[in-house]
């Protein structure tokens, strides 16, 4: 496994799609780059081991902490067959409700909303499992290594399925300074 691939921010992000989230199950699929973002910053924020491991640098923004360094790795872990993404239609407006609304708010699409809403799916492909998988068994006799898949796991159970408007306002009522450029922070 190559030492740029998986370095800094890149390990935290493909830990993070590794991880096990509120199925149980490793890796769960993370709906949504706006969940993506915000789950990264709390690991950030909220766990002193995974900062040691991730360099993302995330700023106040209109909708809250960004960084789009993010974009540029989803990108790279793709174009290495690392990541699977997918859209999901299966879900009514009617049953998101304010979800939806916030999505578009977020896309800066204020206009009639679909019938049907779409979100990208990210997850870990066969060949970025095997990669992750064998970037633990290089760092597992790492004492860190346990309580960085601890922090992980716990944010990916937490905020994984909870509904994206409920993280958003997590993060910004906990952390009101990276929301102050905030364009959406009254409706959150």
């Amino acid at each position: 496994m190559s030492g740029t691939l998986l370095s800094g921010k890149r390990v935290a992000l493909l830990l993070l799609l590794y991880a096990r989230g509120s199925s149980g199950q490793l890796c769960e699929a993370i709906e949504g780059r706006t969940r993506l973002q915000k789950m990264l910053y709390l690991l950030n924020k909220e766990h002193k081991v995974v900062r040691q491991i991730s360099s993302l640098k995330f700023e106040a923004y209109a909708y809250g902490p960004y960084t789009s360094e993010l974009y540029d790795d989803l990108a790279f872990l793709q174009n290495m067959n690392y990541l699977d993404t997918g859209t999901s239609s299966d879900v009514t407006v009617d049953e998101l409700s304010g979800d939806v609304s916030y999505d578009y708010l977020m896309g800066g699409l204020q206009e009639e909303l679909p019938e049907r809403y779409e979100t990208v799916s990210y997850r870990l492909s066969q060949k970025g499992r095997d990669a992750v998988q064998d970037y633990i068994e290089g760092v597992k006799s790492d004492q860190n290594f346990p309580g960085v898949m601890a922090a992980i796991e716990d944010v990916k159970t937490r905020f994984n399925r909870r509904p994206l408007r409920e993280l958003v306002r997590y993060v910004y009522t906990k952390y009101p300074e990276d929301a102050r450029e905030s364009v959406i922070a009254d409706q959150i």
